[in-house]
């Protein structure tokens, strides 16, 4: 559509006491300097939050990689320490003789 047949679809459309002051297109190099500051904030913006996502699941799957194998030290040590009460190496409770008086 032209810019003619535009403006005499708009005119159509306007109910009595309207007016069309303006028709055309916004100019694209203006809408494109104005979103340059964003863009220039946003690109190392989206970088770091793309390094920062990766480093993540790096260190997690290593973590998980540690702990299910079974020569773990840290797995071992933390499956011994949380399996409740054990009765190796505790010494045994004999409660003391109480006197009557």
């Amino acid at each position: 559509m032209n810019p003619g047949d535009a403006q005499l679809r708009a005119q159509s459309e306007l109910q009595s006491g309207e007016s069309l002051y303006w028709t055309g297109t916004a100019d694209p190099r203006r809408v494109a300097l104005s979103a340059l500051p964003a863009s220039i904030f946003g690109i190392p913006f989206a970088g770091f939050a793309l390094f920062w996502i990766t480093q993540a699941y790096h260190a997690t799957s290593a973590m998980s990689k540690s702990s299910n194998s079974p020569s773990s030290s840290l797995a071992s040590a933390s499956s011994s320490r949380h399996s409740g009460p054990s009765s190796e190496g505790a010494i045994p409770f004999t409660p003391s003789p109480t006197s009557a008086s």
